[in-house]
C-alpha cells in the first residue's frame, strides 16, 4: 500500500506488481492475507481508511 503525495493518490500494488515508475511513493504497509478482496474492483474505487489502535 503506497500513497503518492504529488497525485493525492492511494494505491495497493497487487498481484506481482511491486513496482512503480513514478518517484515520491510513500510505503504505508503490506497486506499479507486475505487478499480475495482485490479479485474483482476496477482500477479506480472510492474507499476509506481509518487509523486502528
Amino acid at each position: 500500500m503506497c500513497y503518492y503525495p504529488s497525485g493525492q493518490s492511494f494505491a495497493v500494488f497487487y498481484n506481482g506488481e511491486q513496482h512503480s515508475s513514478l518517484g515520491g511513493l510513500i510505503k504505508l504497509g503490506e497486506i499479507t492475507s486475505n487478499l480475495s478482496g482485490f479479485e474483482n474492483i476496477d482500477d479506480s474505487i472510492e474507499m476509506t481508511i481509518d487509523l486502528v489502535n
